[in-house]
């Protein structure tokens, strides 16, 4: 036996060795490992976690980035409505989910009634209402205080999980309530004088007589005397208008009625859509000072306009009523339009009157 043939069982008892040192090695890293790696997993976790809420409020950066450049526009049909009369809002759509509300602001003696809405819906005032993703809202108000009021309504906008609106627009409105006559209105920030009145007041003015001194005895044939009969004079007060020249002037028109006009005569009534007929309205300064010359233009049923001459100045709280006739209208209703035109009147509200009138068959 050579020496290499003595070397080799020693060679394999030695790699065996080694081999098992080594499977041992390797076993004992591998559990290290294991225990490392269990060590590292909750903050890889957590770390995974923060890096997906990272990008969620990216993506909702983005949402809101995009809503930032969306913006609410309102669009009304009419600033001055009448009592009753529908009002029409528009607006945009909206780029991401969400909601529109309408609300609008309290005031005494002002309701709102949403048109369409479930038939006619009255609402709260100070309250949202939501009209779902509409882009257009119908509605009417009821003012029975003043004869002018103004209502502020707000259209908003609210995303699917918003706890309060990302936009809202809020539009001023003025109501006209014709069936309150203007002098019973206080017109805002003006003082006006007393209406001019013409008042009558008894004086009663006794007949002085001399004092009787009763006697005991009746005397035959005697005269009693006489009742004492109180004469009545009238007093008359008659209080003239004063203008202010620092003062402003306001002239506004009112609706009295329809009717005919017989013998030179105005007779109020219903007018036929197959006879003449006639408008009565009024005229009044409402301000503080003596107004100047003035006119008047008025829409009439067969498409024509009168026009008036320079009308007289009208003091304070004086009044014109103006009767105005018209040909046969051959339609059911008619929308008369009066406008007051006076250079010095600023407060235009009451300048205008629309009155829709019905005529009968």
């Amino acid at each position: 036996m050579n020496e290499s043939e003595q070397l080799l069982p020693k060679k394999n008892s030695l790699l065996k060795i080694t081999a098992i040192i080594g499977f041992f090695g390797v076993t004992i890293l591998i559990a290290w490992l294991a225990i490392k790696l269990v060590g590292l997993a909750p903050s890889a976790f957590s770390s995974l976690a923060s890096l997906a809420e990272t990008l969620n409020e990216r993506r909702l950066d983005i949402v809101d980035s995009t809503t930032d450049k969306w913006s609410l526009v309102v669009a009304s049909d009419n600033t001055l409505t009448t009592v009753g009369v529908p009002v029409k809002a528009t607006w945009n759509e909206s780029k991401i989910p969400g909601t529109f509300s309408f609300s609008y602001a309290c005031k005494e003696g002002v309701a709102v009634d949403l048109i369409g809405v479930r038939a006619l819906s009255s609402i709260t005032c100070a309250t949202e209402y939501s009209l779902g993703n509409a882009t257009e809202v119908v509605f009417s108000v009821d003012s029975e205080k003043d004869r002018y009021a103004d209502l502020a309504y707000t259209i908003s906008f609210s995303g699917t999980n918003d706890t309060k609106p990302r936009a809202f627009k809020t539009i001023q409105l003025t109501v006209v309530n014709n069936a309150i006559a203007s002098n019973q209105e206080s017109v805002p920030d003006i003082e006006l004088p007393e209406e001019t009145v013409l008042t009558t007041e008894p004086v009663i003015t006794e007949i002085p007589t001399t004092p009787v001194i009763p006697t005991p005895e009746t005397v035959p044939n005697s005269i009693p005397p006489k009742a004492i009969t109180p004469t009545y004079t009238e007093k008359i007060t008659y209080t003239t208008p004063v203008s202010d020249p620092n003062g402003r002037t306001d002239l506004g028109v009112r609706f009295i009625g329809t009717g005919s006009i017989i013998n030179n005569s105005f007779v109020p009534g219903v007018v036929s859509q197959d006879k003449a007929g006639a408008i009565q309205f009024e005229v009044k300064n409402y301000g503080t000072k003596t107004s100047g010359t003035w006119d008047l233009s008025v829409t009439l049923p067969d498409g024509s306009h009168y026009e008036s001459n320079d009308e007289i100045a009208l003091k304070p709280n004086e009044r014109a009523v103006m009767t105005i006739g018209f040909s046969a209208p051959k339609v059911a209703t008619f929308t008369f339009i009066v406008i007051v035109d006076e250079a010095n009147d600023v407060y235009a509200l009451n300048d205008t009157l629309q009155q829709t009138v019905p005529f009968i068959r």
